[in-house]
């Protein structure tokens, strides 16, 4: 696994989702941060696919998150080239003793001023194909 690698969800519908490797934990061979795309299609998705397409959420995975639903990483593309970046987020809600984030690298402690910021998210296995069928569902 590597940054910028994407595989397909298969949804309830017949078509297809798209996830993405944002980010990987140092030392381990499991812990990522996994983003959905706003991609869907009828087959799974290819690099030309994924031109234009955005990460719409964003949250650290196991490696199951893949492989629990038989899927395979079926190309990488190239995330600064697709205007794809971590988001920034605070790492609890605490704001006397808390940094933000963005992936697994810490930015800076929090201030008052990050309040808007998301709390960083960990995602069960089904959490990124539950949102992937949400976002199918609201398109039909």
């Amino acid at each position: 696994m590597v940054p910028g690698a994407f595989w397909g969800i298969a949804l309830e519908s017949g078509r297809y989702g798209c996830g993405l490797v944002l980010d990987i934990k140092a030392g381990s061979r499991t812990q990522f941060i996994a983003g959905l795309t706003d991609w869907t299609g009828q087959a799974p998705p290819s690099t030309i696919d994924l031109s234009g397409a955005k990460c719409i959420a964003q949250g650290e995975a196991h490696l199951k998150t893949i492989t629990a639903k038989n899927s395979l990483i079926l190309g990488v593309i190239d995330l600064k080239a697709h205007n794809i970046y971590l988001e920034l987020c605070r790492d609890s809600g605490d704001f006397a003793h808390g940094y933000v984030v963005q992936g697994y690298r810490t930015v800076r402690q929090v201030t008052k001023d990050d309040c808007n910021l998301p709390v960083f998210s960990t995602w069960g296995y089904s959490v990124i194909s539950i949102r992937a069928n949400s976002l199918d569902e609201s398109r039909r």
